[in-house]
């Protein structure tokens, strides 16, 4: 049973908050489409490698914190501490001098204290109640304590003071957005904006929050005017190029996270927001570049790993994959997203017990995540457990009842348990949610052909190549029910789209040769025969099939050379050892063709041809052996009713059992046999003359 992409932990400065993880997920039903639809032994969907999750983008956040005046006051050479030994003597001295008792509330604001702090903002406004700094200093010092609608109060006063003060306006935004009035935050931004144009924060503030409001066109524009008035505004141009991502204008977005970088190089977070678009741009390589660069800067970065790990799984490098999902899990212990990618790693590398036992660990961590059960059903599925495999999958359905992917697993598994009606209708269920799936097509014709309805079987295969066209299994097994209803055009053309989908696969030049010999053609068969064997100059099936037209057109010098050249390549396949002593018999190689036989019927007791041919050779050689000729007939007789056991309506063997039967002068055998053959075949030659031949019973 495939699966998520790449999302990223994007830096967006969104609001106050960071991004928060986004999940995109390719193992539903769309991305079913796109897996192989099945295991050659009609197992569950395999589970695409990109059915992986990343990490979401990161945002550089948005200020929280209020912007004070008055902090040029403070010395760049002097510690707080001095600051404060400082002015603490001065405002002794001068206890009415309003800029003292400022500068010290502004020293305690500055370390922290901001009790101390409140009470000399307070002290200075009474000393000079126009001091509108004091005023938004103390608002701001409301605003740290969360104490908004004070803080508010404090700000609205100092703007009726003085209209121009941009970071009463700007600290305003900031509460609006924390308190989620973000149409307020909106107003109080423009005017900061409006006051001073170079104001480059306030105007990043305000395009994030256009952005947050789904206004792409002004976000870009305000983004711009930031860059504009600061042109190193590093978070400014990061967010502008997640903004460029978020549309698809990938290129842009490149361009504006390496401006980003070649303003802050050390930043890890940009250059992982550089992998994000270079990944889905499809430019692999540069994605991995950036991952491995944001790693070497943050050795610690677990979402760094984690997406790496999925451009890996696009590169086929499965091993460094598997080692990037490790260390991400590893960084990150309670890492959903790495531990699920880390599983399906497992499940799609064939470590089955691994995956089992990392997707477990998730549901320690989120007892209800449905596709962990998912895909732990999956693993014990292939795996050969059926029992656990349905147990987890009912428990996925149960937690998401709605998802088709779930159904069309669990109706993968009853086929398994031979429950064709549960299978059918689960299977109804999941296409009833997700009709365009062509998986779960595929799978309820297969639930179709087991029970019978081949047309119905036909009409969904169908349906399946019609939504996708390159599927693979789907052109088989229309192949497959096409040759058995006897259309050898639509078999024939199947055959073909699959040789056009993987162009070096010898058996499929070995299938197509196969339909021209049953339909006579035998010029064709040849030619798709040969084609294979210069695909694969070792392929015994390719010679075989040589041998078989040999024979047919009554070449069989030529026949027996290939056969034995079968053998020789590949001394297992039973077919060639029959085939060369049938062969061998025609050619009246009889002891020859007696070894082969025999040796074959050892090697294979239930086939009907090795028995079937010993019995005439047996025959044979006892027309020409008097002395032996009780004994071989016995031999032949044998052979004979082998070959009737195992295929009980096999005419011609009822018909040359009954001339053994004759020979050995047991005429109410020979009539029986003979009776039975006239039965399975009214019209085979001779038999009703032998039953003339028999005396009258008594």
């Amino acid at each position: 049973m495939t699966g998520r992409s790449v999302t990223h932990r994007r830096k967006t400065t969104c609001a106050g908050q960071a991004v928060p993880v986004i999940l995109l997920w390719l193992f539903g039903a769309a991305a079913l489409a796109r897996q192989p639809a099945a295991a050659p032994d009609g197992g569950p969907p395999a589970a695409e490698p990109k059915s992986s999750a990343a990490s979401s983008a990161e945002s550089k956040k948005l200020r929280e914190d209020a912007v004070l005046r008055g902090t040029d006051r403070l010395s760049q050479d002097a510690s707080l501490i001095e600051v404060i030994r400082e002015y603490t003597v001065l405002a002794r001295e001068n206890p009415t001098d309003p800029e003292i008792v400022f500068t010290l509330a502004l020293a305690y604001h500055s370390k922290g204290d901001s009790k101390k702090a409140a009470e000399l903002y307070q002290k200075t406004i009474q000393l000079s109640p126009e001091d509108a700094d004091a005023r938004l200093n103390l608002g701001a010092l409301l605003q740290k304590e969360g104490r908004f609608d004070e803080a508010i109060q404090r700000y609205k006063e100092v703007i009726t003071a003085h209209r121009d003060m941009v970071e009463a306006y700007f600290n305003l935004g900031v509460i609006y957005t924390r308190m989620g009035k973000l149409g307020l935050a909106i107003a109080a931004y423009k005017n900061a904006t409006e006051i001073s144009p170079k104001f480059a924060l306030a105007h990043f503030q305000l395009a994030e929050l256009y952005r947050k409001d789904l206004d792409f066109t002004r976000a870009e524009e305000t983004y711009l005017r930031a860059i504009s008035a600061e042109p190193k505004f590093a978070d400014a141009l990061n967010n502008l190029g997640n903004l460029y991502y978020d549309q698809g204008r990938l290129d842009k977005a490149v361009e504006r996270y390496r401006q980003a970088i070649g303003i802050n190089p050390h930043d890890a977070e940009l250059r992982y927001n550089l992998g994000l678009a270079h990944y889905r741009a499809g430019q692999l390589d540069e994605a991995v570049t950036a991952y491995r660069q944001a790693i070497e800067l943050d050795a610690g970065y677990a979402e760094a790993y984690n997406n790496l790990g999925v451009v890996l799984n696009q590169l086929g490098k499965q091993e460094e994959m598997i080692q990037a999902y490790e260390k991400a899990c590893q960084l990150d212990p309670r890492y959903v997203e790495a531990r699920f990618n880390l599983g399906l790693a497992y499940l799609n590398n064939r470590r089955y017990d691994e995956a089992i036992r990392v997707l477990n660990e998730i549901l320690l961590v989120d007892k209800d995540f449905a596709d962990a059960y998912a895909y732990i059903g999956e693993a014990w599925y292939r795996k050969g457990n059926v029992v656990q495999a349905a147990r987890n999958l009912k428990r996925a359905v149960q937690l998401k009842p709605g998802k088709a992917e779930f159904q069309a697993k669990m109706g993968v598994v009853f086929i398994d348990e031979g429950d064709l009606e549960a299978a059918e209708k689960s299977l109804k269920q999941s296409l009833a949610v997700a009709p365009e799936d062509p998986v779960a097509r595929l799978h309820l014709a297969r639930t179709y052909q087991k029970s019978g309805k081949l047309d119905a079987a036909i009409g969904e295969l169908r349906e399946a190549v019609r939504l996708d066209p390159k599927m693979f299994e789907a052109h088989a097994l229309l192949a497959q029910l096409s040759r058995e209803k006897g259309d050898f055009e639509t078999a024939v053309n199947h055959v073909k789209v699959m040789r056009e989908l993987e162009p070096q696969k010898p058996e499929l030049r070995l299938l197509l040769g196969d339909l021209y010999r049953e339909r006579g053609l035998l010029d064709l068969a040849g030619a798709e025969y040969e084609e294979a064997l210069k695909m694969d100059d070792k392929s015994a099936a390719a010679v075989l099939r040589l041998g078989q037209l040999a024979d047919a057109r009554s070449n069989l010098d030529e026949a027996v050379r290939r056969y034995q050249r079968a053998l020789e390549l590949d001394a297992k396949l039973v077919e060639a050892r029959i085939e060369l002593g049938v062969a061998l018999f025609n050619r009246r190689d009889e002891d020859k063709a007696q070894t082969e036989l025999a040796r074959a019927a050892r090697e294979r007791p239930k086939e009907v041809k090795p028995h079937f041919y010993l019995g005439r050779i047996y025959y044979a050689k006892a027309a020409k052996n008097t002395a032996k000729k009780a004994q071989l007939l016995k031999q032949a007789a044998g052979e004979f009713e082998e070959t009737v056991k195992i295929k009980p309506d096999f005419a011609p063997a009822h018909h040359a059992l009954g001339k053994v039967y004759e020979q050995l002068g047991q005429a109410d055998k020979a009539r029986q046999a003979y009776l039975k053959a006239k039965e399975l075949a009214p019209d085979l030659a001779g038999v009703q003359e032998d039953l003339d031949r028999l005396p009258k019973a008594p």
